[in-house]
């Protein structure tokens, strides 16, 4: 078996350089375009264009600076080494994304906010027994179990519990506010 043991440099045709730079400059518009909207599905997106981006950028700046130097084992090493960002990159997005997936507390930042909405309803309520925030999916979402007295009509226990779901339901980060009522 005979291995061809020369390492020629290769240099990339005008039609492939035009279509890399198209390429990165369009994903570059569409990521910039992504980047403010803070959806899963569209930071994906996002995400996609900045892989695309960095993998077109040094795909091509490899081989033309391997050639224009005569270096042969540039365009290998450039591809070695988009592999494993790329593998880091997306890792770190799938570690990330299983965090908040698996139910994953609340930061203390939020949950203190969350406290703090509940105790302006402090005169309402003759209590609270547990006050929770936890990741589902891209939002949070928070349980808080209020203490009324067993006295209490059934509509403004009703009331009150609602006010506070939608309280709690208009601060950005909430998605879903459950409100539980029970009696001291």
């Amino acid at each position: 078996v005979r291995h061809n043991t020369s390492h020629s440099v290769v240099s990339l045709p005008n039609a492939a350089i035009f279509s890399m730079v198209a390429t990165i400059v369009i994903k570059g518009i569409i990521g910039i375009g992504c980047w403010p909207i803070k959806s899963s599905q569209v930071q994906a997106l996002a995400q996609d264009c900045k892989t695309d981006v960095i993998f077109n950028t040094l795909s091509l700046a490899a081989p033309l600076i391997g050639s224009k130097l005569n270096v042969w084992w540039l365009d290998p090493l450039g591809a070695g080494l988009l592999s494993l960002f790329i593998v880091y990159d997306w890792a770190a997005t799938s570690v990330g994304n299983v965090i908040r997936l698996s139910g994953s507390a609340a930061d203390r930042e939020l949950l203190q906010k969350v406290i703090y909405v509940c105790y302006r309803f402090e005169s309402l309520v003759t209590g609270f027994k547990n006050v929770v925030a936890y990741h589902a999916g891209d939002g949070i979402w928070v349980e808080v179990d209020i203490l009324l007295d067993p006295n209490e009509k059934v509509v403004r226990a009703h009331d009150v519990a609602e006010t506070l779901q939608y309280c709690l339901e208009g601060l950005k980060e909430v998605d879903r506010a459950f409100v539980t009522i029970d009696c001291k």
